[in-house]
């Protein structure tokens, strides 16, 4: 039981992880003015610069998070088939 909840636990952490990197990815790449600030005429909405920071510093968390479930599911995995033997 406690391997599936590690696992689960683990892979909506990724995904958390993947969609945070990929936003932080399309945030670089967008073209700021000199007040920080960029506006997407499509949608109307002004994305300001100072929000990468925070996307950077979740990124971070998210992934040091998210690798130490999968050491910790790894683990479990092994310790499961050491008793079973």
């Amino acid at each position: 039981m406690k391997r599936i909840v590690l696992t689960i636990i683990t892979t909506t952490l990724a995904l958390i992880t993947i969609s945070f990197l990929l936003t932080l990815e399309t945030r670089l790449s967008l073209s700021y003015n000199s007040e920080g600030n960029y506006f997407d005429e499509n949608s109307a909405t002004v994305y300001s610069e100072q929000a990468v920071i925070v996307y950077a510093i979740l990124s971070i968390l998210f992934l040091a998070l998210t690798t130490f479930l999968t050491y910790l599911t790894i683990k479990a995995f092994k310790t499961k088939k050491k008793m079973k033997r």
